[in-house]
């Protein structure tokens, strides 16, 4: 594994959120460290896939592990990034117990930009938070699945037979 540019550990925040209106909301990670502070820009259904990965890999996971590495990753500085995800890979450290996420931007090449060590705990609540946040966007619509804006829905399943008015919700 190649070294990472920056490492977080011993998260004191760990937590996805967005901001904007429904169907115009743009989505993050924060995870904030001993060692600095990163917010990672990322897509909806990115945050959906990683939720639902994250679910997958700590579902019988029994290790209880803290965030503390055995090897203390000490800066002196620290760093603050803003990152737009190009890349996220996760896995488990098998000597720590911890759960590893690569962050990947545009810069980053083999080596990631950010490496974010967690507990499968807080990678738990992650997990459920991220997909909460996710789900309190716009509602879906019983007939084709399809975001129902704020001014109505002209469903194509009901070929234009039925009132906008009956597919709206309030903002």
């Amino acid at each position: 594994m190649s070294e990472s540019i920056n490492k977080l550990t011993n998260l004191r925040s760990f937590q996805p959120f967005s901001e904007g209106k429904p169907g115009n909301r743009t989505f993050y990670i924060l995870a904030e460290g001993n060692e600095g502070k990163a917010t990672i820009r990322l897509e909806k259904e990115q945050l959906v896939q990683l939720s639902l990965i994250i679910q997958e890999l700590s579902a019988n996971d029994k290790d209880l592990s803290n965030d503390i590495l055995e090897k203390d990753l000490k800066n002196n500085e620290k760093f603050i990034l803003d990152i737009k995800l190009i890349r996220l890979e996760v896995k488990k450290d098998p000597l720590s117990k911890l759960f590893v996420f690569d962050i990947y931007d545009s810069a980053s090449k083999n080596t990631p930009t950010l490496q974010i060590y967690t507990s499968s705990e807080k990678i738990k609540i992650f997990a459920s938070d991220a997909l909460k946040v996710c789900a309190a966007g716009r509602p879906l619509c019983p007939l084709c699945g399809e975001a129902i804006n704020p001014e109505g829905h002209n469903c194509p399943r009901t070929n234009g037979h039925i009132n906008k008015e009956d597919l709206q919700f309030e903002t």
